[in-house]
């Protein structure tokens, strides 16, 4: 008995530290959350809320931006951007908002709609974050520390793209995997201590302000990309790309591809670029790719589709020739390519995130600064609350994907980042 009581300690122990870091953490330690997939695993959040909308309980002055934030340890990770000169990451206290640090460096320069982009990647010890004119940092998390920084334009002769680098990067064991999208190397896998280049993948072509997910696809562990003409999928041990499909095209990719986790994969993209479901498949050793279907003009421009219990939920806005086109605003589809709801303009959250958490949906409208908490629901578009969180506008942008922990929503706008509690 004393054997078998300690075989299962040892098995135990095993699992314990087989488990990522962030897995026994509450928090939203990067871009989309613990799986990277939009949706939250809490519960016990409010259904409804008073007639001013969730408590907030700090707010904090922001530099004009869409990227979100992370949350680690009772801290929120952000990767602000000043005067179009300095990249900031910054670390605050998730319940107060009190700035504990932060790490400056001097990068000048002007994009097209300035500003940040990407949501810092948290462990136990350090924060990654992919700065909009190419560099790539890390810092010790607890002294606030540099530990390295590389510069993609010049280690692989990357070109900073019309609108920044606006990937967030990916940890995958002891490596930090980023996409430098130059002649070079499509994607790069970092030692996570070092920055020191373990692999890179061939050239992958066209252009990306996507952000690299990890995988499992029949039971092979990949990392999935897609670029403007291909989404591939790329061994995370030597950078090898097991396959690729070339039948999809958007020339401004940014959404994430959405994995359904049994070889079906939903595309998604916006200026015209519409959505598709393909299916990869193997014999023997060769994978296979078809389409199973595909929404012509239909598609999200920014946010990725989220997958919850057997349904797509997606933003789809309409981002070319706006006077012929209505928007589908929200939607839900059927895995068969099928709608089963369309908000169009009522709500038309214009270029807003959503993400999924204890049965429901939460929802920034990106031009009027509204949050609205929806029940999710196959059947029908059904609303629970709504709220004015900012000022919003014609040009507000609210953009930014959102981050939840321990009943603590964190929202922003270009000037302002928000904790809202909306629990119970």
């Amino acid at each position: 008995m004393k054997k078998k009581y300690l075989q299962r300690l040892i098995i135990a122990a095993l699992l314990l530290l087989a488990t990522p870091a962030w897995s026994l953490a509450a928090g939203w330690p990067q871009f989309q959350g613990p799986n990277r997939d939009g949706i939250s695993t809490e519960n016990g959040l409010a259904t409804h809320w008073p007639k001013e909308g969730p408590k907030v309980l700090w707010t904090c002055e922001v530099g004009e931006g869409f990227g979100g934030a992370s949350i680690f340890d009772d801290k929120v990770y952000l990767l602000d951007r000043q005067d179009n000169q300095l990249d900031v990451l910054r670390w605050l206290d998730l319940k107060t908002g009190k700035e504990l640090g932060r790490f400056e460096n001097e990068v000048p320069g002007r994009l097209s709609y300035n500003g940040s982009r990407s949501i810092p990647t948290v462990d136990e010890k350090r924060i990654y974050a992919v700065g909009p004119l190419g560099n790539v940092y890390c810092v010790d998390r607890h002294s606030g520390k540099p530990l390295w920084n590389l510069e993609l334009q010049k280690k692989f002769g990357s070109k900073v793209p019309n609108w920044g680098f606006s990937q967030s990067p990916l940890l995958v064991k002891d490596l930090l995997i980023v996409a430098p999208m130059s002649d070079k190397a499509g994607l790069v896998a970092l030692h996570k201590e070092t920055g020191k280049v373990v692999w890179k993948s061939q050239p992958i072509g066209g252009g990306s302000y996507s952000s690299p997910t990890l995988q499992t696809i029949l039971d092979t562990e990949g990392i999935l990309f897609i670029t403007k003409d291909q989404v591939v999928f790329v061994d995370p041990v030597t950078g090898k790309i097991i396959w690729k499909y070339e039948g999809y095209t958007c020339r401004i990719p940014i959404p994430f591809p959405t994995s359904l986790g049994d070889g079906r994969i939903f595309i998604t993209g916006g200026y015209g670029a519409g959505s598709v479901m393909i299916r990869v498949s193997k014999n023997g050793d060769t994978f296979e790719i078809e389409e199973l279907f595909r929404l012509k003009d239909h598609g999200s421009q920014i946010h990725p589709t989220l997958f919850y219990d057997g349904y797509l939920y997606a933003n789809f806005n309409n981002n070319e020739n706006m006077r012929a086109k209505k928007p589908d605003g929200l939607v839900c589809y059927d895995l068969s390519g099928n709608v089963k709801w369309t908000t169009e303009n009522n709500p038309d959250i214009n270029r807003g995130s959503l993400m999924i958490a204890d049965g429901m949906m939460y929802i920034m409208d990106g031009i009027n600064g509204d949050l609205i908490l929806a029940k999710v629901n196959p059947h029908k578009y059904e609303p629970l609350a709504r709220a004015k969180i900012f000022k919003g506008g014609k040009k507000s942008n609210i953009w930014s994907p959102m981050a939840l922990s321990d009943g603590l929503l964190i929202v922003r706008d270009q000037h302002q980042m928000k904790c809202l509690y909306v629990g119970q």
